[in-house]
Formats: C-alpha cells, sequence, structure tokens
C-alpha cells in the first residue's frame, strides 16, 4: 500500500519579525535618502511629525530601537539653534545600523549584539544574569536622565576600584511616575556585576551587592580632555553604536567666561558642557574656583556632567529635566 503522507519534512516558516525588520530597513534607507536630498535646511527637518511619521512605520516594522533613535533626533533639532553637526551624526549612525543589518550574520558576535539591540532586540535580564559576573568595590558616580519619548529612563555609571571598569545601569518607567532609587551617586558597594553582551559591554545589571564607606579621596579617576577623546575614539571604533562614553577627568576647572560653561585641562584642552547641563553656578559651587575631579558623559559633541569631587567628599551634578 502507498503512503499517502508526506515523507518531505515542512519547512520551517520564515522569522516573521526578521521579514517585518527587514522591510521596515528598506523603509529606513529610503526615507533617509529623502531627508538628505533635501538638506537638514529644509522646513521638515524641524517638524518633530516628520520624525514621528517614520518613527510609528518602525514600530510596526518590530524595530522599536529604530523608532526611538529617530525621535531622539527629533528632539536635536529642538534643543539648539546649531543641531546640524549633531543630527547628521545621529542620522549617520541610523544609516549605518540600516546598511550592517544586511550583513548582520557576518558581523562578529559582540558587534553584531549591539547592533540588534540598537535595532530594539532585548536580552531577557535572567540571561544577562546568569553569565559571567565581575566582582569589585564599585563607586556609584552619578545619574543621567535620557530623553525617552514617553517614558522616564536614566543613566547611572559605575566605576570599579580595582578593575577601572566602567558600567552604567539603565533603567525606564513610566513618564508619570518617579523611578525607584537603588543607587544613589556618591555611595559605593562591594558587589558583583553582570554584563549585557555587546563589543562595548558597557550596560550592567547590579547581581549582589554590600554598601561600603565611600572614600572619594581613592577614586581612581584621572585623566585629560585629550585622554578622555582618546578613549571615546577607541569606544566607538569597537562599538560604534554607542550613544556616549565615561569621561574621567582630573583634575579639571570649569570656564565660565567663553558664555558657556567649559571644562578645562592642565593642557589648556577646552570641551563644551551640554545645554541640559547643571547651571553655571552649581558647577561653579561644586569647583570653588580649584581644580577637581569630574565625571561626566561624552556624546561626541559635549559634556554632560554627572559628578565632581575632591578629597572633602562627592557632589552629584544633575541635569535639567529632558
Amino acid at each position: 500500500m502507498t503512503s499517502t503522507l508526506d515523507p518531505t519534512p515542512a519547512l520551517a516558516p520564515p522569522d516573521a519579525r526578521a521579514t517585518a525588520v527587514h522591510d521596515g530597513l528598506a523603509f529606513l534607507q529610503a526615507w533617509l535618502s529623502d531627508l538628505m536630498r533635501h538638506g537638514l535646511g529644509a522646513p521638515a527637518v524641524r517638524d518633530p511629525a516628520t520624525f514621528e511619521a517614520a518613527a510609528r512605520r518602525l514600530v510596526d516594522a518590530k524595530a522599536p530601537g529604530l523608532a526611538r533613535q529617530l525621535r531622539l533626533a527629533a528632539a536635536l533639532t529642538a534643543e539648539a539653534d546649531a543641531f546640524e553637526a549633531p543630527l547628521l551624526a545621529h542620522l549617520g549612525r541610523l544609516a549605518l545600523a540600516a546598511q550592517a543589518m544586511h550583513h548582520e550574520a557576518a558581523l562578529p558576535a559582540p558587534l553584531r549584539a549591539d547592533l540588534r539591540a540598537f535595532v530594539g532586540w532585548t536580552t531577557p535580564r535572567a540571561d544577562v544574569l546568569a553569565g559571567p559576573l565581575v566582582a569589585d568595590r564599585w563607586w556609584v558616580l552619578g545619574a543621567r536622565a535620557l530623553p525617552e519619548p514617553g517614558l522616564r529612563a536614566r543613566r547611572t555609571w559605575l566605576l570599579g576600584h580595582h578593575t577601572a571598569r566602567a558600567a552604567f545601569v539603565l533603567e525606564f518607567g513610566p513618564a508619570h511616575q518617579p523611578l525607584p532609587t537603588t543607587l544613589f551617586p556618591g555611595d559605593a558597594f562591594d558587589g558583583q556585576l553582570a554584563f549585557y553582551p555587546g563589543a562595548a559591554a558597557q550596560r550592567a545589571l547590579v547581581a549582589t551587592g554590600t554598601q561600603v564607606p565611600a572614600d572619594w579621596a581613592a577614586c581612581p579617576a584621572r585623566g585629560t580632555l585629550t585622554d578622555a577623546l582618546t578613549a571615546h575614539a577607541a569606544l566607538l571604533s569597537r562599538a560604534p553604536f554607542a550613544e556616549a562614553g565615561l569621561a574621567l577627568l582630573a583634575p579639571v576647572t570649569v570656564d565660565l567666561d567663553a558664555g558657556r560653561p567649559l571644562v578645562r585641562d592642565p593642557d589648556g584642552l577646552t570641551l563644551p558642557v551640554a545645554p541640559r547641563a547643571p547651571s553655571p553656578l552649581t558647577l561653579a559651587a561644586a569647583s570653588a574656583g580649584r581644580p577637581l575631579a569630574l565625571a561626566a558623559e561624552w556624546d561626541g559633541h559635549a559634556l554632560h556632567p554627572l559628578a565632581a569631587w575632591s578629597a572633602d567628599g562627592h557632589v552629584a551634578l544633575t541635569e535639567d529635566a529632558p
């Protein structure tokens, strides 16, 4: 008797999300080309609706990370008059991601993890905590509220005392509720961090921790602005989708005579402070006219001060709400 069953195994259905993301990438590349064709001086670039419509299309395409990047681009156009350079760099990173996704399988695993996170894939907390743990005494340097559309978000930076490794903990919550605070700037704890996969491997979760006295005179933070720029270039060379890196500067002073606050190192080099940074008076009070140690995010365009400290103690520096 002849069997009526087909012995050929059925082919697995295509990954629905991958197909949707692929379609979204094609849309994004065409949208970016149109934007560049009209130029960044076109009135539509200053209209948030231009970016919001494209962002919603990417959400539908299962690429929420790319949608987030477009909404952040819209925020850049409203932040300052001289928005063109930061916006162009931001859009360039989007174009790079769209092109890289077409060659995703050929990328090294760490860079592929960064790219997928940038597009919108998430790694479950349990998977992160199941990975290798890094033990150290961790200094809680400071935190920055992030401009996340429709959400509250905070990035808290940590520094390992013995490893000198920088890490950040990223937290999200509803826009109408304050984020719960478990890491207080100025504290220190002995504990273990679990790091998300990626070429930069900066984002982490606190796996264990026991608070200890924070002796800020012993915090291992030394560096010039040249050191910070060199470190950021190295970060982008291995992790081009990193939004910002940690700059540890000491000793530096705050220059308020240029109209916009600047941070100056002993070599005379200066870098600008971000528009939403703490007020000039707050920065001046933190330094009291003396050199200090400063922790800040550097995004390639401006410094976002997080904290200052000296032998006298730690001062948290908070940006204006986004």
